[in-house]
């Protein structure tokens, strides 16, 4: 299901408001195909705690993939792409440490290990 979402020119400046924002999304992510259209058209200006918590945060969870393929922006200025991208690109690079630090404790708890005694 497609579905277009306008961000109120209130709700676009502090972590709760994006916070509550980024619910919209969580249901188009779990699908296949499902697109989610971001009306930026009543936002001046995109807070930089609203955007990393809407935006960012769910980069750091599904991934830079799974964002592009579901959510696309309409009405947003050069500025907004520019902030929406610089969190985005934050959080993937956060995600992308966590994945690797996953990865070297797997690979260390499945080598056997041997314990010499003194």
């Amino acid at each position: 299901m497609n579905s277009t979402v306008v961000i109120p020119a209130q709700a676009a400046a502090t972590r709760k408001d994006g916070s509550e924002f980024r619910r919209h999304f969580v249901l188009a992510f779990r699908s296949a195909s499902d697109v989610v259209t971001v009306d930026c058209s009543q936002v001046t200006q995109l807070g930089d705690d609203f955007t990393d918590e809407c935006f960012g945060m769910l980069t750091l969870d599904y991934g830079l993939d799974t964002f592009y393929k579901h959510i696309h922006l309409l009405h947003a200025t050069d500025e907004q792409v520019l902030t929406i991208a610089t969190h985005i690109k934050k959080r993937e690079q956060q995600r992308f440490g966590r994945l690797a630090m996953t990865r070297r404790q797997t690979s260390a708890s499945a080598t056997p290990r041997r314990f010499q005694f003194a």
